[in-house]
């Protein structure tokens, strides 16, 4: 019987444990206190930006949300591109 030299795997070991350790973090972590519904979805802002000046010196941008009732909320802004 012959025995053959087989070199230890350690990127394998690595890889495996890293796995390991992400898999009990994922169940160890507390569950939300608070689950993103619906109401937390309707504070949410968007924005976005519709037109830059001729002159490329501001910016015309809309910020969007929903509210409680009714249609869905738009505030129009400028902004200078200095900041």
């Amino acid at each position: 019987m012959s025995c053959i030299y087989r070199p230890f795997a350690w990127p394998s070991l690595l890889s495996a444990l890293i796995v390991l350790l992400c898999t009990v973090s994922l169940y160890a972590a507390p569950p939300d206190k608070n689950p993103f519904g619906l109401d937390d979805y309707s504070t949410l802002h968007r924005a976005r930006a519709l037109a830059v000046a001729p002159d490329g010196k501001t910016v015309l941008f809309v910020t969007s949300y929903d509210g409680e009732k009714g249609k869905t909320k738009r505030e129009w802004h400028t902004v200078s591109l200095a900041g």
